[in-house]
């Protein structure tokens, strides 16, 4: 049965459909969030396991593990290995049985490491694809174990194809989730509720408000890091839109600077508070 395709850049369209042909094992889908890195996840595990329609977390022969819902300890790796210990009818040719790790950054260290047997020595007709946002947050011993397949961005045209909304719709969506696809079905819901689209609201108040109004908006932010990571993740593609439209392109270029200065600094362990007062009396 023919599998429904999620819409891809070209080049990572290549890149999967490449994989799924070749027969490999291992595979990582690297992408920030919202790329839609679960949905190509389920497309290639549909494709080997040619499962057409059947929901793939239904099939008796896929294994997903989610860090969505928090930390992957090792008993989750140690339920990867029991599962994969049973015996698969069919072929040994072809992929039979296929492992998710879902948000593999979630993985303890421990994790990690206890999942590097399956890895270097997956079972014959096993696929293991996991994704993540951040790939510094895995050991380079994972990495150095997996083909890794960058989920780029949708281009404007593709995107609009996608949501099928008309241009003026298309810019403001493309500009808020830089053309990552299920961040774009996101905010292109109208969902209220998404972190992201209180984050677009917070940047569009960034943006236009006074340097007395931006600093109120510290506090609030250094008290949810979810929110602050999300704006200052929308202000990075506000800001590349800007440029591309070469409309003040000098001012979108210092915000962009600023907003990549303050993401860098905050991963290194910077204080959000001083990170935060510095962004919003430079831009």
């Amino acid at each position: 049965m023919e599998t429904n395709r999620p819409r891809m850049h070209e080049v990572t369209q290549a890149s999967v459909e490449q994989y799924i042909a070749s027969g490999s094992q291992n595979i990582l889908l690297a992408g920030k969030f919202g790329s839609g890195k679960r949905e190509v996840a389920h497309y290639i595990a549909s494709s080997l396991l040619a499962s057409g329609n059947t929901a793939i977390q239904d099939h008796p022969y896929v294994k997903i593990v989610d860090g969505a819902s928090g930390s992957i300890g090792i008993e989750s790796i140690r339920e990867i290995q029991k599962f994969l210990q049973h015996k698969v009818p069919g072929a040994a040719a072809k992929i039979n049985r296929v492992v998710m790790v879902l948000q593999a950054e979630s993985m303890t260290p421990e994790a990690q490491n206890a999942f590097l047997k399956t890895l270097e020595e997956p079972p014959v007709s096993t696929a293991i694809i996991m994704t993540v946002s951040d790939k510094q947050q895995l050991l380079p011993t994972v990495l150095s174990r997996v083909h890794i397949i960058a989920v780029r961005p949708l281009t404007r045209k593709q995107l609009q194809v996608s949501l099928a909304t008309n241009d003026q719709d298309t810019a403001r969506i493309y500009a808020l989730s830089g053309g990552r696809a299920q961040l774009a079905h996101t905010l292109s819901a109208g969902d209220e509720s998404h972190i992201y689209t209180q984050a677009a609201a917070t940047a569009r108040a960034i943006l236009t408000g006074s340097s007395f109004e931006r600093m109120t908006l510290i506090e609030g932010l250094t008290k949810n890091s979810n929110l602050l990571n999300a704006v200052l993740d929308v202000l990075c593609n506000m800001s590349r839109a800007g440029i591309v439209s070469a409309k003040q392109s000098d001012r979108w270029l210092t915000i962009y600077q600023r907003a990549t200065d303050a993401e860098e600094s905050i991963t290194r362990g910077a204080s959000p508070k001083l990170v935060l007062s510095h962004l919003m009396l430079s831009i």
